[in-house]
């Protein structure tokens, strides 16, 4: 795996969906769409997103649902959306 990740201060990388300390209901639909591990890719975005870092990422995993799943819901918390929250 090749991955390169500037700040130095992004968190580390997880290994499972639950340690991204995502809502249970989150998790719920992750598990029942099918999603066991997050990939690489997840593993290392989703958890600097969540910490408020702006990501810019190339992978190819073709495996959107669960980010587009954590933007609504995220989404849903801030009870708006906007350009500076996602894009896709």
């Amino acid at each position: 795996m090749d991955l390169h990740v500037t700040p130095y201060s992004a968190p580390p990388p997880v290994r499972t969906f639950a340690q991204m300390n995502l809502e249970r209901r989150l998790l719920a639909e992750i598990s029942a769409a099918g999603y066991e591990n997050p990939t690489a890719i997840q593993a290392q975005t989703v958890p600097a997103a969540l910490a408020g870092h702006d990501i810019l990422a190339l992978a190819k995993t073709g495996k959107c649902a669960i980010f587009l799943l954590i933007i609504i819901f995220e989404g849903k918390k801030r009870r708006r959306f906007d350009a500076s929250f996602a894009v896709l």
